[in-house]
């Protein structure tokens, strides 16, 4: 058990370093910073100027919505926000996309679970985990199963890998051609 608690949380950790390449390579150009708009992709309406009047408020001193750095918080929704989720997460694919890789290596495997339930999509079998174990188990069970017995070195490189092969099933786009602009722009 200690194994896919050490798993899952190596796997969270690499969701976390994948969502938050989500604003990682979008440093401004030169000709971004020159640009005056703070929201280029944005339609001109009320949305967006209601948007910028409040960035201003806030951020300007002696304005009466003035708020102070250190108490300026933003919440922002990422997956289906800052990134495609459909037809399902980034990372589940990359999860079943080695559950498939392990499953090639040993024909075997599908006659056990989880595995079993990935070959054959058998979404009760997840939801009845959900439903009897708590997050650390359950990410255990799933998540840390295909990626047993991997080195740190060797799960940072088939990350590494599947960032740079992966194309979106609809788009034919890799991850970084995911994003959404306007909430790049955004945050």
């Amino acid at each position: 058990m200690r194994f896919f608690r050490t798993a899952g949380l190596a796997l969270a950790i690499a969701i976390l370093f994948i969502m938050g390449s989500c604003t990682g390579n979008n440093e401004p150009s030169a000709k971004q910073k020159t640009v005056t708009d703070p929201l280029p992709s944005w339609d001109t309406g009320a949305t967006k100027k209601a948007i910028t009047e409040y960035v201003k408020a806030v951020t300007t001193p002696g304005d009466a919505k003035f708020v102070e750095e250190d108490e300026r918080i933003a919440t922002f929704d990422n997956d289906g926000t800052c990134w495609n989720e459909k037809p399902m997460y980034i990372h589940a694919a990359a999860i079943v996309a080695r559950f498939k890789e392990v499953m090639e290596k040993d024909p075997a495997l599908v006659q056990k679970e989880p595995y079993r339930s990935v070959k054959n999509k058998d979404l009760g079998y997840f939801a009845k985990l959900y439903e009897q174990n708590d997050v650390l188990d359950l990410v255990g069970a799933l998540m840390g199963v295909p990626f047993e017995g991997m080195t740190p070195e060797e799960f940072t490189a088939w990350n590494t890998n599947f960032l740079s092969t992966w194309k979106h099933p609809k788009y034919k786009v890799g991850y970084k051609g995911l994003i959404y602009q306007p909430m790049v722009e955004l945050i």
